[in-house]
């Protein structure tokens, strides 16, 4: 019985993963989680998609052991979808900001939409 219920904890971890999906001709988009064919999420319409952005964050690690404990500051960059001015969607995260931008070069040329890079305007 244990190894049905680990095999099944696997499978769902293994399938689960995020997704977006936008509709232009309605102009509606859904941002949910997908796991073995079923959809958890919300959607919503959208007059226009904006731009894409990149931003720099700082991110903190803990870690921990017996004699011990360390933190570790790192920058992280982040790229988001702009809807509307009350509405944006994290699209991916990386420590390496060519790595975003590239995604973000492809998307964009897709959307044809602008990139703006908010990386420099932070301390």
């Amino acid at each position: 019985m244990a190894k049905v219920i680990i095999l099944l904890i696997g499978l769902v971890l293994v399938t689960s993963h995020n997704r977006l999906r936008f509709d232009m001709a309605k102009k509606e988009y859904f941002d949910y989680v997908w796991m073995l064919g079923f959809r958890w999420g919300e959607g919503d319409h959208f007059d226009r998609i904006e731009y894409l952005f990149l931003k720099r964050n700082r991110m903190r690690q803990n870690m921990n052991s017996m004699m011990s404990s360390s933190t570790i500051h790192m920058n992280v960059y982040d790229g988001y979808l702009r809807i509307s001015e009350k509405n944006k969607i994290h699209l991916l995260t990386s420590r390496n900001k060519e790595t975003v931008m590239k995604k973000l070069k492809a998307l964009a040329s897709i959307l044809n939409v602008d990139i703006l890079d908010y990386t420099d305007r932070e301390a």
